[in-house]
């Protein structure tokens, strides 16, 4: 992208910078390094150094600092506009160094990483994901192996403790919906299956993928139409409707991305009385994983405060599902309410 027109992007769409004007000049006079963006795309929100972005030769705005760290929306906003390097202080390149032996993955594998690390490293991990996720039109292959390494890190927490998942979700939660959703989607989806006792770890992992990609089709849909607090219009509710298949559209021949994935993601409105959407499946039809994904999903968005409604307890939400027979397996429904008297209803939500 040529500087001019970075420039203008950057003023047009407000990219969050914290100052747009040239650095002052003592900045000037201190030599900058550039740094692949892709060094940051599994790294830590907090930094030891500031980050620039090169506008022009001699004009850099200063977009991510000690103080705020970095923020994930923006460095996945940067990467789908094409921007391909950050700068850095040259005096402060050993600090650089340094965060990258901290990489979210490097604290997860390290056995004497405290339980507060490994969790602050996979909150990390998760949201720097859908960052990324949300921020494209298609999802490419390196984003897709990221949200790979963060169900397998799922997986793994789920097995070692899930009292500590209980409490990853709990952190989760305070975050944009959207995001908690997909996460909270993923991992009930997961306890469900664990419970059923008939997958092995690998079909785990195409649940857990299934649920976290499951609404990225929401990504597609204004934010007008998402946030609205009030009924909506028979044209907004037909734009909803469609996130299943915006999703498909997103994730189709994504290289990873198997089909059962993709079933998972467009298959999970439906309903096993035939009156789901977008195409009204009945029954066995019905792709199994997408119908665990779809009670996961309804579960996790009624425990959930929305614009429209406050959220319910888990008492509530159960009562709900329980009450419109036919949208969901009623067997999974009692596989659910088993899951959440094992792992402690208040924990897990």
């Amino acid at each position: 992208m040529p500087a001019s027109v970075l420039t203008q992007t950057v003023r047009k769409e407000g990219w969050g910078v914290t100052t747009l004007k040239t650095m002052v000049q003592k900045d000037l006079t201190v030599p900058l390094k550039p740094i692949p963006i892709e060094a940051f795309r599994e790294g830590l929100r907090q930094i030891d150094f500031d980050l620039f972005l090169e506008l022009s030769p001699e004009n850099y705005a200063h977009v991510f600092s000690k103080e705020s760290g970095i923020d994930y929306q923006r460095l996945a906003q940067y990467r789908a506009k094409g921007v391909t390097h950050l700068h850095i202080r040259e005096s402060e390149f050993e600090s650089f160094t340094l965060y990258q032996k901290r990489l979210t993955q490097t604290v997860l594998d390290n056995p004497s990483a405290s339980n507060e690390d490994r969790i602050g490293a996979i909150m990390n991990m998760t949201e720097q994901n859908l960052s990324e996720l949300y921020a494209q039109l298609k999802v490419d292959p390196e984003t897709f192996k990221s949200t790979k390494k963060v169900i397998q890190n799922y997986v793994k927490f789920m097995t070692q403790d899930p009292n500590q998942m209980s409490m990853l979700l709990k952190l989760i939660s305070l975050g944009d919906y959207y995001y908690y959703h997909s996460v909270a989607t993923s991992v009930i989806a997961m306890f469900i299956a664990k419970r059923l006792n008939q997958f092995n770890s690998k079909m785990l992992e195409i649940l857990g993928l299934g649920g976290f990609l499951h609404d990225i089709g929401m990504s597609r849909i204004p934010k007008s139409v998402l946030n609205n607090p009030g009924k909506l219009s028979k044209e907004d509710w037909e734009l909803i409707k469609r996130h299943p298949a915006l999703g498909l559209e997103m994730i189709s021949n994504t290289p990873g991305i198997s089909d059962e994935v993709c079933y998972i993601v467009y298959q999970h409105h439906e309903q096993p009385s035939g009156k789901g959407y977008p195409n009204g499946l009945k029954g066995a039809v019905i792709y199994f994983p997408a119908k665990i994904v779809g009670l996961a999903s309804t579960f996790t968005a009624l425990i959930t405060q929305r614009p429209f409604r406050p959220e319910f307890t888990i008492s509530e939400a159960l009562q709900l599902i329980d009450s419109e027979k036919g949208k969901h397996d009623s067997k999974l429904f009692e596989t659910l309410k088993a899951t959440l008297a094992q792992q402690s209803a208040k924990k897990i939500a």
